[in-house]
């Protein structure tokens, strides 16, 4: 199994629609962890998904409920059943209630169709897709999740992925020493020299110091400032700083992988003959 994760970009109604799924499948969680409580108090037996859910669909819903996909619905109450069985046999805590805001998603199956530019999705349509290209498209998706982040849509298709057998060793075995003075030295004398040297690395984990130690400031103050109006407008502060952190990251990851890229494809400028006393690895 592989996920593969994006960001969306979808329309002003697609989006209302993504938030309207998202609250029904937070509102059954907390429904299911309502009746579990009120059921156990009364009878003192355990209340299943699957009795929850069958009495669910039997009983009268409101159409912003019923308007959800049914696959989400069934997930979510699964997932509260999960978290209870998990507590009875002493291998979590007491399940708590979601909020409006705290990693939001659903879960959908079914017909699910990628294209390069684009996914459909159960109840959505057509969605395009801001990263073009990343999602497979030869197989079909065996399930997907759609959730929100920091006011952004994003979608985890799930794949049944073929495990091979990894090829068998051929050649001849080389040892290799990782060390802080140098990025490796292998047993045939070639030495690679640390990549994370160059100035340009430097100043990039540099700045991204500054962001992460700017972001936890921002999380203390939307976290006191949380029902304010202030404090949505820090929200939004922290949200984009959450982006700014991650971009930074990415950026020092794209510095630092093409040097180690370099190594596996061709032999690499930096690399050197060892000199006498370098320590060769036997």
């Amino acid at each position: 199994m592989k996920a593969y994760r994006t960001e969306l970009d979808p329309t002003r109604a697609q989006a209302s629609l993504i938030r309207q799924y998202c609250g029904v499948a937070r509102f059954a969680y907390n429904w299911y962890l309502d009746c579990a409580q009120a059921y156990y108090r009364e009878n003192g037996l355990f209340l299943t998904g699957y009795s929850f859910s069958k009495a669910l669909n039997n009983s009268t819903r409101p159409d912003w409920f019923t308007a959800a996909p049914s696959k989400a619905v069934k997930h979510a109450i699964m997932n509260a059943e999960k978290a209870f069985r998990r507590f009875f046999n002493h291998q979590g805590g007491y399940p708590r209630y979601k909020r409006r805001g705290n990693r939001d998603s659903y879960y959908v199956i079914g017909s699910i169709h990628v294209q390069r530019h684009r996914i459909r999705l159960p109840k959505l349509g057509w969605v395009r897709l801001k990263e073009k290209g990343y999602i497979p498209t030869g197989r079909t998706p065996k399930s997907a999740t759609v959730g929100i982040v920091n006011g952004r849509c994003y979608v985890s298709c799930l794949y049944d992925m073929d495990n091979p057998l990894p090829a068998p060793a051929t050649g001849e075995p080389l040892g290799m020493d990782v060390g802080l003075k140098n990025l490796a030295i292998l047993s045939d004398g070639t030495v690679f020299d640390n990549a994370d040297t160059s100035g340009r690395i430097r100043k990039l984990e540099r700045r991204k110091r500054r962001l992460e130690r700017s972001l936890a400031r921002s999380r203390s103050v939307a976290q006191t400032l949380r029902r304010t109006t202030v404090g949505e407008h820090q929200n939004r502060t922290h949200a984009s700083g959450v982006r700014r952190v991650g971009e930074a990251t990415a950026k020092l990851a794209d510095h630092r992988t093409p040097e180690r890229e370099r190594h596996d494809e061709e032999p690499s400028p930096r690399a050197r003959p060892a000199q006498a006393g370098s320590g060769d690895v036997p």
